[in-house]
């Protein structure tokens, strides 16, 4: 019998261990305006480089010049791409991965969809590792602001 109450109190020792671990509340900036505050948003995460992912359509609507003035007005410097036309492919995701590379950027700012926010975490994931994502290591930042469904 104390073998069957010592498994029952085992069994409810992780759930009792995982309340118990605080959970980081990410920070949420939406509504008017919200374009405007991206650099000043990344210069007190400490950023120097980032990456704007965002699809054609958005880019062609001119939705990042707000984020690409915000940054380069808080001393930020920013690469744009915008090669994401549908569903990301591995091809789109090793494009983006090379891009943040290239830039030497320090995090992702993520503009659009679900195919933006999917290619960038694709991007993210291969960025930071240095076997070309094929294993995962600390991710870049990303901030995400709300548009088209994000």
């Amino acid at each position: 019998m104390a073998f069957y109450e010592f498994r029952k109190i085992i069994r409810k020792l992780p759930g009792k261990v995982i309340r118990e671990i605080p959970l980081p509340k990410p920070a949420v900036t939406q509504g008017f305006g919200t374009r405007g505050q991206i650099g000043g948003i990344c210069r007190e995460l400490g950023l120097k480089s980032v990456l704007l992912v965002t699809d054609q359509t958005v880019f062609r609507l001119g939705c990042h010049e707000k984020i690409t003035a915000s940054l380069e007005e808080n001393g930020i410097r920013c690469t744009v791409f915008h090669e994401i036309d549908s569903e990301p492919t591995v091809g789109i995701v090793e494009a983006g991965r090379a891009a943040a590379l290239a830039c030497e950027a320090e995090g992702i700012v993520a503009l659009g969809g679900g195919s933006v926010l999917d290619s960038d975490s694709g991007g993210r994931h291969g960025a930071a590792d240095p076997d070309g994502g094929r294993g995962l290591h600390q991710l870049l930042p990303r901030q995400n602001l709300p548009g088209r469904g994000a």
